[in-house]
């Protein structure tokens, strides 16, 4: 003889979440903007990721905060660093 739970029903809550979440999609996709949002959800994962692992060292809330600034530091560095040698091989080159 096997119990039979019955299924829940969905709150309305919830409901209107999976609504949202589809329209926000479909209207990402509509312009072609997958890749900034791909891109956005990586910077918040890497974020989130980095903030748990030193969360214990650091005073309290200020895990998250020198995340950003280590991850946006870590972007920016190879930017500035290909700016920096296009002009000085332009100005070689001119």
């Amino acid at each position: 003889m096997s119990i039979v739970i019955p299924a829940l029903p969905k709150p309305p809550t919830r409901i209107a979440a999976w609504v949202l979440i589809l329209l926000g999609m479909r209207l990402t996709l509509k312009p072609g903007l997958i890749v900034t949002l791909l891109s956005g959800l990586l910077v918040f994962h890497l974020t989130h990721l980095l903030a748990c692992t030193v969360e214990g060292q650091l005073p309290p809330g200020r895990a998250r905060a020198y995340s950003v600034i280590v991850l946006s530091a870590l972007v920016a560095a190879p930017v500035f660093y290909a700016c920096i040698k296009r002009e000085l091989l332009d100005q070689r080159w001119n």
